[in-house]
């Protein structure tokens, strides 16, 4: 390991990366970057050190919106009242990463840059429609957290950039969600599959009214499932609607065999998984 840099403002963070780009590394909990560090999967000439800038580390709630900085850990996500009342899918998501320990040091935008295919909160964002503000020297852009991944453990920021903020709108009345994952043990297991939905309900109509489905595990990335969304809004509330749309998904995802599961399992228990968590979301609606 090179140079360490333990920034105390985003000013100092970014004039680092600015000048190390492809060669830094942002660390804060450092639960993903330091075992690759350790084992020799990476080599970095820089450690940017964000834990100690004041102002990202918080969850706020205005106006239906969101707001969940840098530094927010995934406990801090789980224990949140605004996230389990209004986001209680990312509450659940971010309870199933890792051991305790590793969800009191390890951040939610942590988890989302690392840009794992299993991840779990990444596929929760997903559904909620997150975007995450994007910060850099020159300026700051939004992007859509599904739009931010190219390739097992690759985004598409650029090296000089920082993430500082997910934001994303609360659920109300008529919406619902859920998130489930399958492991191969109940706890600190790296997900098979995992699926996270957020619906809306036209009760009059009896029908869908809006469906967004994040996947995780079975593509390089964390996947939208666009597929099921279509074969759900606008059709009956039923199981018949259910059961097709579950169907979809298999069309949609492209799993690789590994030593937690082949291909063929991911495909069919994707679907299961999808059917469990579209009706958790509708038994949570209002």
């Amino acid at each position: 390991m090179g140079k360490y840099i333990l920034a105390q403002t985003l000013e100092e963070a970014l004039d680092a990366l600015e000048t190390y780009r492809d060669k830094a590394r942002v660390i804060s909990g450092g639960t993903d970057l330091l075992p690759l560090i350790k084992s020799g999967g990476i080599k970095v000439d820089c450690i940017v050190d964000i834990t100690n800038i004041t102002g990202l580390n918080y969850i706020d709630y205005d106006n239906k919106l969101i707001r969940v900085g840098a530094l927010v850990t995934h406990s801090d996500v789980e224990s949140s009242p605004v996230i389990n009342e209004k986001a209680v899918l990312l509450a659940e998501a971010s309870k199933a990463v890792g051991s305790v320990q590793i969800r009191n040091r390890g951040t939610l935008v942590g988890n989302v840059v690392n840009a794992s295919p299993a991840s779990d909160t990444s596929v929760a964002l997903i559904a909620l429609g997150a975007e995450a503000k994007v910060v850099s020297k020159k300026g700051q852009r939004i992007k859509k957290v599904e739009e931010l991944f190219v390739a097992p453990g690759l985004t598409n920021l650029g090296s000089h950039e920082l993430v500082t903020e997910l934001r994303f709108q609360g659920l109300g009345l008529g919406q619902g969600g859920a998130f489930i994952k399958l492991g191969r043990r109940q706890a600190v297991a790296i997900s098979i599959v995992n699926v996270a939905v957020v619906l809306a309900l036209d009760r009059e109509r009896n029908m869908f009214s809006q469906a967004r489905i994040g996947i995780g595990a079975v593509a390089p990335t964390p996947l939208r499932a666009r597929r099921v969304e279509e074969a759900l809004t606008r059709h009956l509330i039923s199981d018949e609607t259910i059961e097709n749309a579950s169907q979809e998904v298999m069309k949609e995802v492209r799993p690789i065999s590994d030593i937690r599961g082949s291909a063929d399992y991911r495909r069919e228990m994707t679907s299961v998984l999808t059917a469990r968590a579209i009706r958790r979301a509708i038994g949570r609606i209002k």
